[in-house]
């Protein structure tokens, strides 16, 4: 888990192979993002917030737009 550096988002890594992005003031769920194959291990804000980093156990780190919930990278390790 991660809360983004404004502290308005909190991003929770899931066993369901998601992550999700709720509102911390609020507790509501504003995206979940599916693309990984496998659990989801950790995640993590970019100092700006502007994204968020996920790493799973399908050996996927994946770069996410945090306001659009878009994938833009894909690393393989």
């Amino acid at each position: 888990c991660d809360i983004s550096p404004d502290g308005a988002l909190v991003a929770s890594a899931s066993g369901d192979k998601t992550v999700k992005l709720w509102q911390l003031d609020s507790g509501r769920l504003l995206r979940t993002l599916t693309a990984h194959s496998a659990r989801v291990k950790y995640c993590c804000f970019s100092p700006d917030g502007q994204y968020l980093v996920s790493c799973s156990n399908d050996q996927m780190l994946r770069v996410w737009r945090t306001a659009t919930g878009e994938t833009l990278r894909l690393l393989q390790g």
